[in-house]
């Protein structure tokens, strides 16, 4: 059902030296559930922004606006960094064993166990 390592080997797997540039779509996909979180953040920060009724201390808008910028930041930092080990990983990996698997928990399949 799932297929085997070995299934694997015969050409089902995309070539991934010859990527260009940093994200290609899978890489975009693996990245892209930081997505959600930042655009909720930034839609936190145009709500305050738009709607805010700024008190007259300058300290509270700047520890509220922090808040929500900083984590951003830092998601947003992440996310590249995240995106270029995905990326170096998948270029460096060259066998045909899946992801959080080695040879040795593979089990071989053969036509006779069915």
């Amino acid at each position: 059902m799932f297929g085997t390592i070995d299934s694997l080997e015969g050409g089902d797997r995309p070539d991934m030296s010859n990527r260009d540039g940093l994200f290609d779509r899978e890489v975009f996909l693996d990245v892209l559930v930081n997505a959600i979180p930042l655009g909720i953040l930034l839609f936190f920060v145009a709500l305050f922004v738009t709607y805010g009724s700024y008190p007259s201390d300058v300290l509270v808008v700047f520890v509220q606006m922090s808040l929500i910028v900083v984590p951003a930041v830092v998601l947003l930092v992440l996310t590249y960094y995240a995106a270029r080990a995905v990326t170096r990983a998948e270029r460096e990996d060259d066998s045909a064993t899946p992801p959080g698997y080695s040879r040795a928990d593979a089990e071989v399949v053969s036509a006779d166990d069915d």
